[in-house]
């Protein structure tokens, strides 16, 4: 299809080493990254993309550093150069429902409710940060040799939003942290009234490793580049050069809309 390299991403099948390099041997292709959590043991379905690195449970919290520890050194066996790393939710807003109330309530205009919500979160979000920095410190202190990579999240209530990055960074010293940039996830916390879409490029410029490509019509994201509605010019714009470009599309869509999404992209 005209791909260089793949990222092997979260599922709820089950993984085996062997059975991957295989697969990258057979198609003579490779995995440039790997989404957490990457594991050949059984996968709790709330801990599928290592959300437990924030947990207040601390047996959820020590299962998730080991579960992305066992993601990093799997990733090494498969010559990933990056690890996605999910940070978690606001346990007491979590639900899709919320997330669609809050949508509503920002195209409508109605900035009573938006603000009652994002404060609540703000005043929620500060304890959720700090397990997720015992986590990292704990991950980082082990591992130096791949790079660790925070994704923006799509969720509201999931941290983190720029300025809760930053203080990530700011606490959290390691050489190889960095920040992955997920177009689609931004593009929706823009419209929720969370971050500008800009802001992630303008604060993190330089710790950017790389981005999930994908486009978004209102909350529906992980569409085919040019299936919606971000000006993805303006925004490939702004990636460091040195960024991997991972596309990931929503398996609804055929292999002809991923390549009609690529040729796309090529353009550009």
């Amino acid at each position: 299809m005209g791909f260089r390299g793949f990222e092997l991403g979260v599922s709820r099948a089950p993984f085996r080493l062997k059975n991957a390099l295989a697969l990258a041997d057979k198609h003579s292709t490779r995995f440039c990254s790997l989404h957490n959590i990457c594991s050949e043991n059984r996968i709790d379905p709330e801990n599928l993309r290592g959300h437990w690195l924030s947990s207040f449970d601390e047996e959820k919290r020590r299962i998730a550093v080991d579960s992305t520890l066992e993601s990093a050194r799997l990733g090494k066996e498969l010559g990933v150069s990056a690890v996605v790393l999910h940070l978690g939710p606001v346990i007491e807003l979590q639900g899709r429902s919320l997330q669609r109330k809050l949508f509503a309530a920002a195209s409508s205009g109605n900035a009573a409710f938006a603000d009652k919500l994002l404060k609540q979160r703000a005043e929620l979000a500060p304890r959720v940060q700090e397990s997720a920095c015992r986590s990292l410190s704990e991950i980082c202190d082990k591992i130096d040799d791949v790079a660790l990579c925070i994704e923006n999240p799509y969720f509201f209530y999931e941290i983190p939003r720029p300025d809760e990055l930053s203080a990530i960074f700011d606490r959290v010293d390691a050489a190889n942290l960095f920040h992955w940039h997920d177009f689609g996830h931004a593009h929706v916390l823009h419209l929720l009234g969370v971050a500008d879409r800009t802001e992630w490029f303008e604060r993190f410029q330089q710790r950017i490793y790389g981005a999930h490509i994908h486009d978004a019509s209102g909350l529906c994201d992980h569409k085919p580049p040019g299936y919606g509605e971000i000006d993805l010019r303006s925004l490939l714009s702004r990636l460091p050069e040195r960024a991997l470009r991972v596309i990931e599309v929503s398996g609804e869509f055929s292999a002809d809309d991923v390549r009609s999404g690529l040729r796309l992209l090529q353009k550009l």
